[in-house]
This record gives structure tokens, C-alpha cells and sequence, in this order.
């Protein structure tokens, strides 16, 4: 890939590392993504205290503090090494998701929003936008639902864990933080200020 395509008139330079391997973030659109039936069962496998999750993986903790307690934190792959998700009841912040039946989702993953190529299948309806973050790059994305894509090398994983609602992906310290909820953007902004 030289460039990834985002919106008409909007093109973000790919790089790649000294490795050799291709790396970038790729935003695709996709009618096969289907929209017509929540996945409630998020299937994350065993919940795990913070302290484990973040020993296991060593990532940041992706605990927005404007948010509170989660209801569970997991370990779950691609990648191997594993990234972390953070889930949250409904609350008068985070209404109940239609998608995924929880409030949020949060997570972090062992990446970088311009290496380890990162790819998302949007639906026709799905819009997304380079934002600002506290001074981080990010992606907000709306609109319909999408799937996540991992390209480790030759190889592409697919992040079948949920399908995503409205997301900010933003970037720091070589890893990428991901939050889903059916909130507006500037809801989404406060909630990742408040990420440590």
C-alpha cells in the first residue's frame, strides 16, 4: 500500500519500517459488513483483574477515569501478545449500545495508527475523520457498524470480538486505544482525556 484512502480528498501516507514489512492503517469501506443483528455475547473470554491484564500484555491500562469502575477487563487476541478490553455498564454517560449491549468498550492494542498495519471494514453508512485527541493523532468513525483487521506481515487477523459502534481510535506511546459507544464525539473526546 502506498497511502491509505479515509474520505474523498483525504489521503494519509504509509511507511514502512526498517523491517521491511509494510505497515499502516488501512480504512476500507465494505457492504459486507452486516448491521442486522447486535452481538450481545461478546465472547472475551475470562475476566481478569487490571494488575493481570496489564502483566500479560504490557499495555497501559485503558481505564478512562470519567467512566469509574468497568464491569470486566479481559485478555483477548489478535495479536498474540494480546490487547486489553475494558467493558462498561450503560450509564446516563454511555447509553446501552444496540451493537454490543454494554455501555463502552475500551481497549488498547500493541500498535501504532502509522505501523503495524491496522485495517477497518466500514459499512456504506460509516463516516470517519482524523481528530485531535490531547494532542494525539486519532480516527472518529460513525455511522455503522465495522470490523477491525490486524496485518502482522503477510498475514491479516481479524478482530471477530464485535462489531464496533461509534469508535475513537487515537495513538500514544506505540499503542492504540479504541473506544466504542453510541455517544457523540465530543463525549468520546472527554472520555479519552480522562484515559491515564
Amino acid at each position: 500500500f502506498d497511502s491509505v484512502r479515509i474520505e474523498p480528498g483525504v489521503t494519509v501516507p504509509t511507511t514502512v519500517p526498517a523491517s521491511g514489512t509494510v505497515a499502516s492503517v488501512v480504512i476500507a469501506t465494505s457492504s459486507d459488513v452486516s448491521t442486522t443483528q447486535p452481538v450481545i455475547d461478546l465472547d472475551l473470554g475470562p475476566a481478569v483483574s487490571i494488575n493481570e491484564a496489564v502483566s500479560q500484555t504490557g499495555l497501559a491500562a485503558p481505564l478512562p477515569t470519567l467512566l469509574g469502575e468497568p464491569q470486566s477487563i479481559h485478555v483477548v487476541q489478535p495479536p498474540a501478545s494480546g490487547q486489553i478490553v475494558a467493558v462498561y455498564a450503560a450509564s446516563g454517560l454511555t447509553p446501552q449500545s444496540t451493537i454490543t449491549g454494554v455501555g463502552a468498550l475500551v481497549s488498547v492494542i500493541p500498535a501504532n495508527l502509522e505501523e503495524g498495519l491496522f485495517r477497518k471494514a466500514l459499512g456504506d453508512e460509516a463516516t470517519v475523520r482524523s481528530v485531535d485527541v490531547g494532542g494525539a493523532e486519532g480516527f472518529w468513525i460513525e455511522g455503522s457498524a465495522h470490523q477491525v483487521f490486524f496485518q502482522i506481515g503477510d498475514e491479516v487477523l481479524q478482530d471477530t470480538l464485535r462489531l464496533a459502534a461509534n469508535t475513537l481510535l487515537w495513538q500514544r506511546d506505540g499503542q492504540v486505544f479504541r473506544l466504542e459507544a453510541d455517544i457523540s464525539l465530543d463525549t468520546a473526546l472527554r472520555i479519552a482525556s480522562s484515559v491515564p
